[in-house]
């Protein structure tokens, strides 16, 4: 899913760069949102978690466009992979107390 997305900016890149340099990015992330199906009839529990996801990829895409988007879809899938993998392995450290 996310591959075909970073394709479809890749694509339109010029856009998406006009689109985060007037600070609309909020388009992506409403779009984001209504892909997921976040939505206020969802209990509260279960929409905090996708709004922590959602926020989560868009903040990550629009660092992308910050930086030009030099990585390829391809790269840029991969290494939200490797993140994700790493961050769950690692959940339980969050919550630890020193």
């Amino acid at each position: 899913m996310f591959e075909s997305l970073f394709c479809h900016m890749k694509k339109h890149q010029a856009f998406y760069e006009v689109l985060h340099a007037t600070g609309r990015d909020n388009v992506l992330r409403t779009s984001l949102r209504e892909k997921i199906g976040l939505t206020q009839e969802l209990a509260n529990e279960e929409a905090y978690r996708k709004a922590f996801f959602v926020d989560g990829i868009s903040g990550w895409i629009e660092e992308w466009i910050e930086r030009g988007m030099p990585e390829t879809p391809g790269e840029l899938n991969e290494s939200l992979r490797r993140y994700v993998d790493d961050v769950l392995s690692n959940l339980n450290q969050l919550f630890v107390r020193p």
